[in-house]
């Protein structure tokens, strides 16, 4: 398990990155969202507050496998994005 923090202000495409402790890319101006096993967990919970949360880059190849074998791709996953309004 890994502590995740999010953006608050969002990169120049509009999404706002999912950052784990330890990145190397990670902004002074964040937000804790929590401590969670995998990458889609925290993206989970970021989009709660910022609909359009993917996962930092850098962050996601460093993470190690799943038995999936998909983590290296989680940015791109498909999420539902319903964000306040669940």
């Amino acid at each position: 398990m890994s502590h995740f923090f999010i953006d608050n202000y969002p990169q120049p495409d509009g999404t706002h990155e999912v950052h784990c402790v330890g990145c190397k890319r990670m902004p002074a101006d964040k937000r804790y969202l929590g401590n969670y096993t995998n990458v889609a967990d925290a993206l989970m919970e970021g989009r709660k507050d910022f609909w359009q949360a993917s996962g930092c880059e850098h962050c996601s190849q460093e993470e190690p496998t799943s038995g999936s074998g998909n983590t290296s791709r989680i940015g791109t996953l498909a999420f539902a994005s319903w964000g306040r309004f669940r």
